[in-house]
């Protein structure tokens, strides 16, 4: 609830909940076709392949996802298993926290060691959220936790997609850079949910992926670079702290994680936390 110009009240009487582990795993017997269960075949089929409806009337357009649209993806998918072009790999992690104002400090588990922090800025009007107020504050003497995760799809789908566009087969590259794309999203969605199960907040979830994408469910998932965290700078921060090398997962001078096929994210699992922008 607001009042006025007052910040929004967050709870601080909720249950914390318990980590099966503290620190890091990485994770690579990822099973493709568990990851396929997560894909959004219209955002797959609309905004990465552009197969738009425009002026097509509803029956043609429907014919066209049956009989082309749908086969290609099929191919794909066959395709990507057989030559091993994607291969899913996690490192996920849960960690000790607490906020500090703007910022949400990392502790070394059971210590007063910091490992670094992580600045989020403020709204400058009401209800004037910052991220950080999703974390118990530091004064209240007692530990939050902060699940981490990195996933990426592996180099050589940078690899294929660059092969193909090289040999300027740019509607295959179109294709299959969509697609590896698209399933390194899937595999990020597919890992947010293991880790909703493993702090058993899952209770809420949507009851398939559309929900999972209408985020009908406890435990937002972030990244830098959202309107609510735009610093891609920050990112660095938590790709030192999982180790990300561990999995070939690097940053340019640039921001930009390699292999393209990569996401990033941290979790609030608060009840209360929503996405919004600073403006």
């Amino acid at each position: 609830m607001k009042t006025g110009n007052a910040p929004e009240i967050i709870s601080r009487d909720i249950k914390i909940p318990t980590p099966p582990f503290w620190g890091t795993l990485v994770v690579t017997d990822i099973e493709l076709n568990s990851v396929y269960e997560f894909l959004t075949e219209s955002v797959l089929f609309h905004r990465r392949w552009g197969y738009q409806k425009g002026k097509l009337p509803r029956a043609e357009y429907e014919e066209l996802i049956e009989k082309i649209v749908k086969p290609e993806f099929e191919s794909l998918k066959l395709r990507c298993r057989a030559e091993h072009l994607l291969q899913p790999q996690v490192i996920y992690g849960y960690f000790q926290c607490n906020s500090a104002g703007d910022e949400v400090i990392i502790f070394e588990p059971d210590t007063e060691r910091e490992l670094t922090r992580f600045y989020f800025p403020r709204q400058k009007k009401t209800p004037f959220r910052s991220i950080a107020d999703y974390i118990l504050p530091i004064e209240l003497s007692k530990r939050d936790v902060l699940p981490l995760q990195i996933a990426t799809v592996g180099k050589i789908a940078s690899q294929e997609s660059q092969r193909l566009y090289q040999a300027n087969a740019y509607r295959e590259y179109l294709l299959f850079h969509g697609f590896s794309v698209e399933t390194a999203e899937a595999l990020t969605e597919y890992w947010h949910q293991q880790i909703r199960l493993e702090l058993k907040i899952a209770e809420k979830n949507g009851a398939d992926i559309k929900d999972l994408v209408a985020q009908k469910y406890r435990g937002k998932r972030f990244s830098f670079g959202y309107p609510s965290c735009p610093s891609l700078s920050e990112n660095r921060k938590l790709l030192q702290l999982l180790d990300s090398a561990r999995i070939g997962v690097s940053v340019t001078a640039g921001e930009q994680m390699v292999p393209e096929q990569t996401t990033s994210a941290f979790i609030i699992h608060h009840p209360q936390a929503k996405y919004f922008s600073l403006e």
